[in-house]
């Protein structure tokens, strides 16, 4: 991936475990296909890219898939 000219800020990034499992699966099969290394931040970076190409409903609607909803472990709705 081409080196960024912007700023950047480091942040903490909570996945699951099995989150994590396929981005290094994906790191793996890069670094097979082309002998190069990339990190992982790198492949949310390039996600991150990708999304940024699709209009923003199209995003939008995805993310709205993947917010779980708005209940508490009982199933109650949780108050604002």
């Amino acid at each position: 991936m081409a080196e960024s000219k912007g700023r950047y800020s480091k942040i903490t990034v909570v996945l699951r475990r099995v989150q994590i499992a396929m981005l290094d699966r994906l790191a793996v099969s890069i670094r097979l296909r082309n002998g190069v290394a990339i990190s992982r931040a790198s492949i949310i970076e390039a996600f991150i890219e990708v999304s940024r190409a699709r209009p923003d409903a199209v995003v939008a609607e995805m993310l709205q898939r993947r917010v779980p909803e708005n209940k508490d472990r009982s199933g109650k709705p949780r108050r604002a």
